[in-house]
């Protein structure tokens, strides 16, 4: 028996026959119809986890885990945790590292250039009514570790980081949503070795809770979209901010009424080049689908239920598609390349299921998932739990192929 490894047809031959068979289901072509999560590995956290983030921080070829554990009631300052991948969905006991007060969003990249992935974490806590709350930037050794953080001043109560080049000068800059006084982004403009230039704020709306980067005009500039909560009961907003592309953010549109958005994907749902806007309301437990039309504006597809937080391709069919929490579990929602989605699920992952990504933790190709399980009692330990993809293809009856 053999296995052609690019098109997984399965060659048998048949000595007493001098035949050779081929199993083959032609509607596969590389694609996973059949797909399930294995249950979840997990993993003890810091306390009160509350924000996750994927990369190889020790350039292991394995990814790793960096989760935010916010102060306990003592007052003291968080930390962030690193879970080291060991390329199977099994991860280490975290290596804290302590930043400020209340630490919640946190995003990897690499911030200086050197190859190695970085942290952005949105301190939510550190400031109080007379002094605005900051951001702490970890630029990494290379080795699972960090050198000392550096604190830059941004809103009260920063909640959501996005990472772009909005001045199209080669080095990465920061977009911060602030849902305390002010309703700010704040946008820091890198000016080399991991290090920003001091915040420019910019209203966004209401208590903003979440922003997402992309070229929604097809300008050529990236433009920054937020999620707005509202003032009141049902008047929450989405609002699109156009990039002048030197790092201002100049105007702002509206793009219409949500009940309570708390969440924001970007991709190409549609696959026609322009990108689009998954948007999660949190009364409701349903999101939104916004296709865009490459001008700024958009068109809405059919909504769903459920609370999708991160993108990939489980299928590998060339579809995206989109992971979340649906109910008390975890699910995907498979897309159909028009805007469209189809649940599967849900999956099991673990009790009091918090902040979820998406990536290949045991390297087969696949995107999995990691999920925050956060704790039954208030400044407790909580963990983090990995579920592995796990693809069962189908084989059609032999043919006779000599």
């Amino acid at each position: 028996m053999a296995v052609d490894p690019l098109t997984w047809r399965v060659y048998v031959g048949d000595r007493a026959g001098n035949r050779l068979f081929a199993f083959y289901d032609h509607l596969l072509i590389g694609a996973c119809r059949n797909i399930r999560l294995a249950p979840p590995v997990t993993s003890a956290t810091g306390i009160n986890p509350a924000g996750i983030s994927v990369g190889d921080f020790n350039n292991d070829g394995a990814l790793d885990v960096a989760v935010t554990n916010p102060e306990t009631i003592s007052g003291l300052p968080g930390t962030v945790g690193i879970h080291l991948g060991q390329g199977n969905g099994h991860l280490s006991l975290p290596l804290a590292n302590q930043v400020a007060k209340g630490p919640g969003a946190v995003v990897s990249s690499d911030l200086n250039g050197d190859h190695k992935l970085d942290l952005v974490v949105a301190n939510h806590h550190s400031g109080d009514y007379a002094h605005p709350s900051n951001v702490s930037v970890l630029l990494g050794n290379g080795n699972g570790t960090f050198g000392p953080v550096a604190s830059y001043e941004v809103g009260y109560g920063p909640n959501a980081i996005t990472v772009g080049d909005f001045n199209g000068d080669g080095r990465p800059d920061l977009a911060v949503t602030n849902s305390g006084i002010g309703n700010k982004v704040s946008v820091l403009l890198g000016y080399g070795g991991g290090m920003f230039w001091p915040a420019v704020h910019y209203y966004s709306g209401t208590q903003p809770t979440d922003v997402v980067t992309a070229d929604f005009n097809r300008d050529g500039k990236l433009d920054l979209v937020t999620s707005n909560w509202g003032p009141s009961d049902d008047n929450g907003s989405l609002v699109l901010m156009p990039g002048a592309g030197d790092g201002t953010f100049p105007t702002r549109t509206y793009l219409g009424a949500f009940s309570k958005p708390v969440r924001l994907i970007t991709g190409d749902f549609n696959r026609d080049g322009n990108p689009d806007l998954a948007v999660t309301d949190s009364y409701s437990n349903f999101a939104r689908v916004l296709l865009g039309r490459g001008d700024g504006t958009f068109t809405e597809a059919p909504s769903f239920q459920g609370s999708p937080t991160a993108l990939g391709d489980f299928n590998a069919d060339g579809r995206p598609d989109l992971a979340g929490v649906y109910g008390a579990n975890a699910a995907l929602w498979l897309g159909n390349g028009d805007g469209t989605f189809d649940l599967l699920g849900p999956f099991w992952a673990g009790e009091r299921l918090g902040a979820l990504t998406a990536a290949d933790f045991n390297a087969d190709g696949r995107p999995d998932l990691a999920v925050i399980n956060r704790p039954a009692m208030q400044d407790t330990p909580g963990a983090v739990s990995v579920l592995l993809h796990r693809c069962t293809q189908n084989i059609c009856l032999p043919m006779i192929i000599r």
